[in-house]
């Protein structure tokens, strides 16, 4: 057989099977070396590369091949026909010159299982493959688990082209797990004998590996803050230690989103990831020891010795107290700073990827093309508006859009006013369906149904300008008093001769981002909640010299800004939007 392209190891992808004489063969080498996968045609011998085509691949017969294009979205798992010649899991015969391969029906401990349609289990057992029946999780932290169902008979079900992986089809071709798919995923208080059990009956053999043992959980904006026990966790543990079991912890440490890459879900409605990743784990987002860390030292020195020595000790973090911030400039008003190359002309909006903008914010903006002297309804198509848009009418603040909230206001103005819509990227969509994510405005806006034209689009280089040194650089900006809509803050303040982490929180504010000393440190969200405190690295301060604070104020500013440093964190607790709440 002449050699086969390698290629690195990785998933199986999305491959339409377009009938059974077709099959995957996917296997690896040795340890160490890539994987080898191709498709063949069992009966001619023709075989079908993921990257070529390879004439006489079986044996003396020459035979070309053609890779049919496939949609992303049409899903095949390997595991229902294998046919390669030097695969363990393949019946080869001699033919004359030519290689045949056969089915092989008491297939290996190592067979993957397929999924159907419907999102029946199938795997192999004895001579023919039986159904298994996904039960619906008790919790969608859970894996799925099978039960054995009878037998469908001496070849595996078809898929059509589609497998479903116990949350629907996935449209971009990487499953999330599901009960076919070892190693398992379990949180604190599953049954993990029978969490494990599902993982034998699909490899009766090799270890017992749970690779995301959930010791927490992450947090969404205007939810409350996930936590989790340390005995619920600890006992969790000790009992798959006690199978032999290997365990990798989700998470171990906690950690921080900086900046715009917060991230988000998508059940049943968008679900923005807040900027802390805290997750209650062992290791708090600061990097300090917790509770839940030593229960787990304490289950761990039942089966082997803990190394030998203390402890180290939590860092030391520093409440720095008041500081006090003063207006610097509306956004509207410093669009030359903030998008140095100038607006694109476009007749309708084009969204952030269009733009090549990744993250951050983009500035719509368009004028009124007739009077409206009562109040019309500017709105956007169901979905449109992604993430959150903060409409401006003659640089007044009017109200905020957002994809999953409201999205239509009540505007009047004069023909030729300016309007003015921020768009902000609240985060993309990392897992599961929908990660198709478009950012901005995905559909036209109108002006009681009729679409608004002739748009100038500001792609924004906020953190570009600032890591600068703008605006505490710039010469001082005559701003308007008024203390709503999008607006940046600034201030400065100095340590005690120290840098040490701290906290920072924000009474009184609304929803913006922080920057000290130009490192971007997140999202602030206070009457959403439930995090109400930023995270403060000691290496981002300076000790000895001021540390210049900048802030961008989304929709309104307390009457008197101040920011607020702590010794410690804020997690779980939700404000309410009045600009007249301080501390």
């Amino acid at each position: 057989m002449p050699a086969v392209p390698r290629l690195l190891p990785q998933r199986p992808q999305a491959v339409l099977v377009p009938s059974t004489s077709i099959a995957l063969a996917e296997f690896s080498s040795v340890q160490g070396q890539a994987a080898e996968q191709f498709l063949c045609l069992p009966l001619c011998c023709a075989c079908f590369s993921r990257v070529a085509c390879l004439p006489g691949c079986c044996g003396s017969q020459t035979s070309s091949c053609a890779l049919p294009t496939l949609p992303t979205w049409q899903l095949w798992t390997p595991g229902s026909m294998f046919c390669c010649p030097r695969s363990s899991h393949a019946c080869t015969t001699r033919e004359g010159t030519s290689s045949v391969c056969r089915w092989k029906m008491n297939m290996g401990a190592t067979t993957p299982v397929t999924m159907d349609t419907c999102g029946t289990c199938w795997a192999p057992s004895g001579r023919c493959w039986a159904a298994r029946c996904c039960s619906s999780p008790r919790t969608a932290r859970e894996p799925r688990s099978c039960a054995a169902a009878p037998c469908r008979g001496s070849t595996p079900p078809s898929t059509s082209g589609q497998v479903s992986w116990g949350g629907g089809v996935e449209r971009m071709g990487v499953p999330p797990l599901s009960c076919s798919n070892p190693p398992l995923c379990t949180s604190p208080g599953s049954n993990v004998t029978e969490a494990f059990g599902a993982q034998r009956r699909v490899e009766p053999r090799g270890p017992l590996v749970n690779s995301e043992y959930y010791t927490g959980w992450l947090d969404y904006w205007g939810e409350a803050h996930a936590s989790t026990s340390a005995a619920w966790v600890a006992r969790g543990l000790e009992d798959m230690l006690q199978l032999g079991a290997s365990i990798n912890m989700y998470m171990f440490h906690g950690g921080t989103n900086f900046a715009y890459w917060s991230g988000a879900d998508y059940k049943g409605q968008y679900k923005p990831v807040t900027t802390s990743y805290d997750y209650d784990a062992p290791l708090s987002e600061a990097g300090d020891p917790t509770e839940k860390l030593f229960a787990i030292r304490t289950v761990i020195s039942k089966f082997q010795p803990l190394p030998v020595g203390p402890m180290p000790p939590a860092t030391p973090k520093y409440a720095y107290g008041w500081v006090g911030l003063r207006k610097y400039a509306d956004l509207l008003d410093v669009l030359d700073v903030l998008c140095p190359s100038g607006p694109i002309q476009s007749q309708f909006p084009l969204t952030f990827e269009a733009l090549k903008q990744v993250h951050g914010f983009v500035v719509y903006h368009t004028q009124l093309p007739w009077d409206v002297p009562d109040p019309a309804t500017l709105g956007a198509p169901p979905h449109s508006i992604c993430d959150r848009g903060y409409v401006m009418l003659q640089k007044e603040y009017q109200g905020t859009l957002e994809w999953d909230g409201q999205t239509t206001l009540h505007v009047t103005g004069r023909a030729g006013d300016s309007l003015d819509i921020l768009m902000e990227n609240m985060g993309r969509i990392s897992f599961g369906a929908n990660t198709s994510d478009f950012k901005g405005l995905l559909g036209n806006l109108s002006l009681n149904s009729r679409p608004l034209s002739n748009w100038l689009i500001y792609p924004l280089a906020i953190d570009t300008a600032v890591q600068q040194g703008w605006p505490h650089t710039a010469l001082p900006k005559s701003s308007s008093g008024g203390r709503v809509g999008p607006a940046f803050y600034t201030g400065s303040f100095e340590t005690p001769g120290i840098a040490w982490d701290t906290f920072v929180k924000f009474p009184g504010w609304s929803k913006g981002l922080l920057w000290i000393n130009g490192f971007n440190l997140g999202r602030f969200w206070s009457c959403r909640g439930p995090q109400q405190t930023l995270f403060v690295p000691g290496s981002v301060l300076h000790a000895g010299r001021p540390n210049n604070i900048t802030v961008l104020e989304l929709e309104g500013a307390p009457p008197t800004p101040l920011l607020l440093f702590l010794d410690r964190p804020l997690y779980n607790r939700t404000l309410g939007c009045s600009t007249m709440a301080m501390e």
